[in-house]
């Protein structure tokens, strides 16, 4: 079931959780640019309910809170904006999306922690698989596995592999409590 988790800062974010925790530790799922918590709903359907999962829409996706102190602009004009920006064609998308992947933020990966699960499909046309190594030789704890023929949404292909890649995973962990 859907919720709205609000933060120390006050933000409201929207999330799903899934699951009764038990004593593996919790999947965060986070969506990527222009994704909701909803583009994970495939794979959250096929999970088994022991474990737990949270799949999160980020700052100004979904239905999460899209405050005005993040954007420098009144609200009008960004709403004024936004009705531009669906004007825009797909390639010039492409293009702006192709620029996104060239932003380099690689030197805070090593701060992660965590255990972290990259799913890659062979046929992504969007992000190489260069990339997706340099992800994992960059975090500390990461597992890299290779979806042969999926694209770049592996989650919407086969969620129910995805899913049982997710269970197989977290259960190497160990357990939490």
């Amino acid at each position: 079931m859907a919720r709205r988790v609000t933060l120390a800062s006050g933000l409201t974010l929207s999330c799903e959780v899934r699951g009764d925790g038990g004593s593996t530790p919790p999947v965060v799922l986070l969506a990527g640019p222009t994704d909701s918590w909803r583009s994970y709903q495939p794979v959250l359907d096929a999970l088994p309910s022991p474990g737990r999962a949270v799949a999160v829409s980020p700052r100004g996706h979904g239905d999460s809170d899209k405050p005005a102190s993040g954007h420098p602009l009144p609200a009008e004009l960004v709403d004024e904006l936004v009705a531009e920006v669906l004007k825009v064609s797909a390639r010039v998308w492409q293009e702006m999306f192709a620029a996104l992947l060239r932003y380099d933020d690689l030197e805070a990966l090593p701060h992660i922690q965590a255990p972290t699960l990259l799913l890659w499909g062979d046929g992504d046309a969007l992000v190489p698989r260069q990339a997706q190594e340099e992800l994992r030789r960059r975090l500390p704890d990461a597992t890299l596995v290779v979806h042969p023929g999926a694209g770049h949404t592996p989650r919407w292909e086969d969620p129910s592999r995805v899913a049982a890649e997710l269970v197989g995973f977290v259960g190497r962990l160990p357990a939490t409590g």
